[in-house]
């Protein structure tokens, strides 16, 4: 279904992207935003795609041992399942704090509102290795990140089972210690 947005109405018409025939009947309010809204199921492909289970040789870990897969892999996953242009992440708001920065944006898949998520990326203001425009970039996928998690999309690496088993089996636990030398 795609939603055409102008002035006066919204008009609700049918594509092959999803599987029911959707027709007037969709969610409409003087804020288009939310219009068709769940109105109806992806085709049989975008399902499957979006379903596909984690590639245990693609989860990555975090120094505090949370795992996660790279943002390329998100973006992958929508253009697999949606081609490419088929999906955008529509930017709601861009705020940061004294460490982070935040994207909150919303998910529309062939004009239609799927989902919205804030992101966080660290910002360091004084730090020369840290930028608004990387801390925007990383708070943007963290965004695509968490949008997909509605989509069921990694689903594995939400539920504690999956990711202690992933940890038994590939992750070593270490304690790092820094000793500094005091060269006075």
């Amino acid at each position: 279904t795609v939603i055409n947005h102008n002035a006066e109405n919204t008009e609700v018409s049918d594509i092959s992207l999803y599987d029911n025939n959707v027709s007037d009947s969709g969610y409409h309010s003087s804020d288009s935003t939310y219009a068709g809204i769940s109105a109806g199921a992806f085709n049989e492909h975008a399902q499957k795609v979006l379903a596909e289970p984690v590639n245990e040789l693609h989860v990555e870990i975090r120094p505090d041992g949370l795992i996660y897969l790279p943002g390329a892999f998100y973006r992958k996953k929508l253009n697999d399942a949606f081609g490419a242009g088929g999906w955008a992440i529509k930017p709601l708001q861009i705020s940061q704090d004294d460490h982070n920065m935040y994207f909150r944006g919303g998910l529309y898949i062939a004009g239609r509102f799927v989902s919205e998520a804030i992101g966080e990326g660290r910002f360091i203001a004084n730090n020369a290795n840290s930028s608004k425009a990387t801390a925007v970039e990383s708070s943007k996928t963290d965004c695509i990140t968490r949008l997909c998690k509605d989509l069921g999309v990694a689903y594995e690496l939400w539920t504690p089972e999956f990711g202690r088993q992933w940890q038994a089996k590939y992750a070593v636990k270490c304690k790092c210690v820094n000793i500094a030398k005091n060269n006075s």
